[in-house]
């Protein structure tokens, strides 16, 4: 038999919790051990369990006597082997301090049994879909799977006071953080490109946009509307380079199958730490609720559970309303998502893409739950970079007109005379008139006149 081994995975660190924490011990119950992945997990994690059960307290150190009892009976060498090891690397997180918080201990455990029962959900489903079986029977059997004492827990604001959390955990420093992430825009203004300069350069560890660190991981592209052709043309246009931790697939299935599809890679491929779907359309199912609203929240946030459990960034490419369509465009830039606000309610950042056509110069606003909301510059050749601050790369692009038009008019101008020209509002012009001239970028020659030359 061959023993997967586990090491610094949830389950892993589950298991850690239930041997040195009776909180986690009392919060997650006499649970079912069979949701577990792997023969030894459900061995240790059944010795934590009985020993809570009888002493009311967790096993802690005596864990190592359970082993010794038990050992003679592992007849397995690589099985024993990884309870060995799995206890061997125990004792030197005993020996280094617990690294994280009881309330943040608890917190995790809790989410990961719940996403080992919807794990087990999705894989009932989609055999009985396959063998036409009757789904309600399915949601029905799912019940027993969730233990009363896994209900949604209560904590005092004390608690939230006193607890350890670790640092935001960043795929690309600055701009992607573990979670779900909308990439949205309209059609053909180079989201696919943006898409896969941000998947070679995580492959590859190289600087993305010109401006974000990347740490060099496993990605897994699903380049849903692309072919391998063009995929060819544009890599080498990119000029990207050593890109075998980039996994690309131009086919996948649709929704709780591409859910449980995904799931299965993510095991297959723990080191997989960026996921990008271009584009959502070709991933998901059409919500089949009659709140479209509320359908469309539970898709995403069924999406959402996939990236906390494995704590990877999902990038999901989406398109964006047409500016005004049913009132929305407008507004607030989540609302041009192409669907219901419970698209960008659900997810943990939301980044969209303007370009204007025929123009190589274009806008990417960031707003998320872990960075700062940003409306960044950028500007294309051969791939996309950023220039800065979006204000203030406007501004300067304004500047280089005005500047261009003092330089071909042989006399001082005013501002009404300039803002006609460069097609801007005069109080605009007017504003970055003063400016150029207190920089000492032109020269004003008398109040309220403007020159390129020197005075």
């Amino acid at each position: 038999m061959k023993v997967q081994k586990i090491d610094m995975t949830a389950e892993r660190n589950f298991i850690t919790s239930l041997i040195v924490s009776t909180e986690v011990c009392k919060a997650v119950g006499q649970f079912d051990v069979s949701l577990l992945k792997t023969d030894y997990a459900r061995i240790v994690a059944q010795w934590a369990s009985t020993y809570f059960e009888k002493y009311g307290t967790a096993i802690n150190r005596d864990i190592q006597k359970e082993f010794e009892e038990h050992r003679k009976e592992i007849q397995d060498e690589e099985y024993y082997d990884s309870i060995a090891d799995f206890l061997s690397r125990l004792s030197k997180d005993f020996e280094n301090g617990a690294p994280n918080s009881e309330a943040y201990s608890i917190d995790s455990a809790y989410k990961y049994l719940k996403g080992l029962t919807h794990e087990r959900f999705l894989r009932q489903l989609q055999d009985a879909r396959e063998n036409n079986e009757d789904l309600d029977g399915v949601i029905a059997a799912f019940q027993p799977y969730v233990n009363p004492s896994m209900l949604l827990k209560i904590y005092t604001g004390n608690d939230v006071l006193a607890a350890e959390f670790p640092e935001t955990n960043f795929i690309v420093e600055g701009f992607l953080a573990v979670g779900l992430a909308f990439f949205a825009g309209a059609p053909k203004i180079g989201k696919s490109w943006a898409t896969l300069q941000i998947c070679s350069s995580v492959a590859s560890g190289r600087q993305l946009f010109g401006k974000f660190r990347t740490e060099k991981t496993k990605v897994l592209y699903l380049a849903l509307e692309d072919s391998e052709k063009r995929l060819h043309e544009r890599l080498n246009l990119l000029k990207a380079r050593n890109l075998k931790n980039l996994n690309i697939t131009n086919d996948w299935r649709r929704g709780i199958q591409a859910n449980a599809d995904l799931r299965m890679y993510l095991e297959n491929n723990p080191d997989t730490k960026l996921v990008c779907i271009d584009t959502f359309g070709c991933f998901r199912d059409v919500p089949k609720s009659r709140n479209i609203y509320q359908g469309e929240y539970d898709e995403i946030r069924s999406i959402k559970k996939i990236a906390d459990e494995f704590q990877i960034c999902i990038l999901l490419v989406h398109h964006t309303n047409k500016p005004g369509r049913d009132g929305r465009g407008q507004g607030d830039i989540i609302d041009s998502l192409n669907g219901t606000t419970g698209l960008g309610g659900a997810a943990d950042q939301v980044l969209v893409m303007r370009r204007g056509r025929k123009s190589d110069d274009g806008t990417l606003f960031m707003t998320s739950r872990d960075i700062p909301e940003v409306n960044l510059a950028i500007h294309w050749d051969l791939g996309w970079s950023v220039m800065g601050d979006a204000e203030e790369y406007e501004m300067t692009k304004e500047q280089r007109k005005i500047l261009m038009v003092l330089k071909e008019s042989d006399e001082p101008m005013r501002p009404g005379e300039i803002a006609k020209i460069v097609e801007t509002s005069q109080p605009n012009v007017s504003k970055l008139l003063a400016k150029m001239a207190f920089n000492g970028i032109i020269t004003s020659p008398k109040y309220g006149w403007y020159s390129a030359g020197e005075e």
